[in-house]
């Protein structure tokens, strides 16, 4: 412990040193992280950031690994990895709470350890995987959340089958699911929430103009709020009390088309907390089904290439006693890749997540994404998810190198719903009025960063974002502007 909280200390500080130098030449911060793939030509996508904390194993693994594998005798081997990410930030109210004209600073620090081992047969159609974890935060503020001073467990643990002759594998036990169109409903993880690693089982099968996941798993995730009891807790990786099933679809189509068409399926064990509007609890049971597309409308030779997206996603069921559960969510946006120097690219994007207009009906209204927190791109400073909220933005990226990414965006934000909360990235109520007097304008954020690879594996991120609160938050006494910088650095092994 002594050698790892000096590495820290002293690794933290000059990335510190750096975010501060490049918040002081750009005026703007911002934040982020994700965990895998999304479409290619998408510019928010879910590579850019750093902070995945869920080994990547298969044959596009971005874990690249130093050690070779070790014989086991003739027919098996083992190959070990690592990694270890540092993170230092600096932030002011960062859960809210305070009113215009005052803040709270905090200054934490994070260190993430893996450690993870593959055992393979020499056919590469059985595989066994392990894999540990430990997290050391400290410099936090306890008054934004009751983190514990460290945490270590179990992240994953699974045995994956690969049929003969066929596309078709399975993996059963705890393991990160996959990825799956933009990740706008899987909540990737987070270095507060770290994972979503869950108990379960994953039919997968891959060809080379479709892909299929069948999912049954039963949930765990971060959150900072107990289901049961409603009491706060830290990072303790717990039951979320849900069970997922469903079927995901990926059809690659010709001239670069993708169309997705899914189920994904909500259940709880218990009926508590679940409670309707006339006060009696029972099961939440929630039905969802949305497509995916994404593809190049007009290319213009030596200028560029514009790309079109959408998403739409509802929800239906029940929840508690008589409640009735209708939502939905629709994305959009058009991206410009210019044909020049540096790869420029300028993306135009909306989205709407619904919320409950009458919280005293027993009408279910507000959007939910089934694997939170989610927070992939609404916002760096992690004041907003994609539950009761209206979104517009644009983005602009450049790549001056293979190594270089630099990215810039603006957004702002509105409630869905006047009478529904304010939900925050981490799936917390930031503020509420029922009465729907205070207005829907939650605020505007801007966002800076830039990400740099030394080589496959070292890379860091800086930036940060500011987030102006609007009149929502002045009206109900959460006034207060909130603002991240940070530097984090992932070493793979």
């Amino acid at each position: 412990m002594p050698f790892l909280r000096l590495m820290t200390a002293r690794l933290t500080t000059v990335g510190l040193r750096i975010a501060a130098l490049a918040t002081a030449a750009l005026l703007l911060p911002v934040n982020g992280q994700t965990q895998c793939t999304p479409a290619a030509d998408s510019i928010l996508d879910q590579n850019f950031s750093l902070a995945t904390l869920c080994s990547l194993v298969d044959k596009d693994s971005t874990n690249p690994r130093l050690l070779k594998p070790i014989p086991l005798g003739e027919n098996w081997e083992l190959q070990p990895g690592a990694k270890i990410e540092l993170r230092k930030e600096i932030r002011t109210n960062f859960n809210m709470q305070h009113i215009e004209g005052t803040q709270t600073y905090d200054k934490p620090r994070f260190l993430y350890g893996l450690i993870n081992a593959m055992i393979t047969n020499k056919k590469k159609d059985k595989s066994i995987f392990l894999e540990l974890y430990g997290v050391y935060p400290n410099n936090y503020n306890p008054a934004w959340d009751p983190y514990e001073s460290c945490e270590r467990g179990l992240l994953q643990a699974w045995y994956e089958y690969k049929f003969p002759n066929s596309p078709w594998s399975v993996k059963i036990g705890r393991q990160c699911l996959p990825n799956m169109g933009e990740m706008r409903l899987m909540g990737e993880g987070r270095y507060y929430w770290h994972y979503n690693a869950h108990d379960g089982v994953v039919a997968t099968r891959k060809t080379d103009k479709m892909a299929t996941y069948l999912i049954a798993a039963y949930m765990y995730t971060f959150k900072g709020r107990d289901e049961y009891t409603g009491r706060n807790f830290g990072q303790q990786m717990r039951p979320a009390n849900k069970f997922l099933t469903g079927v995901y679809n990926t059809w690659y189509l010709p001239k670069k088309y993708e169309f997705d068409l899914y189920n994904l399926n909500v259940h709880t064990f218990e009926a508590s907390p679940y409670r309707s509007s006339d006060g009696t609890t029972g099961r939440a049971q929630m039905y969802g089904f949305g497509s995916r597309v994404r593809g190049p409308l007009y290319h213009k030779k030596d200028l560029g290439t514009l790309i079109w997206g959408t998403e739409a996603m509802t929800q239906v069921g029940n929840y508690g006693g008589d409640s009735k559960v209708f939502t939905y969510m629709l994305h959009g946006d058009l991206i410009w890749k210019f044909d020049k120097p540096w790869d420029p690219s300028i993306m135009l994007f909306g989205n709407i997540a619904s919320g409950n207009k009458d919280p005293l009906s027993n009408k279910i209204n507000r959007f939910d994404v089934q694997l939170d927190p989610s927070h992939y791109a609404y916002g760096l400073v992690n004041v907003v998810k994609l539950t009761n909220m209206n979104e517009i933005g644009v983005a602009f990226q450049v790549q001056p190198n293979k190594k270089t990414t630099i990215r810039t965006s603006a957004h702002q934000f509105w409630l869905n719903s006047a009478k529904d909360a304010w939900i925050g990235a981490d799936g917390r109520t930031i503020a509420w009025d029922v009465t729907g007097s205070s207005g829907r304008d939650l605020g505007r954020e801007l966002d800076l960063m830039a990400k740099y690879e030394f080589n496959s594996h070292w890379s860091i991120e800086c930036g940060g974002g500011y987030f102006f609160t609007g009149n929502f938050g002045k009206n109900v006494g959460h006034g207060a502007d909130s603002w991240t910088v940070y530097c984090h650095q992932i070493f793979n092994f």
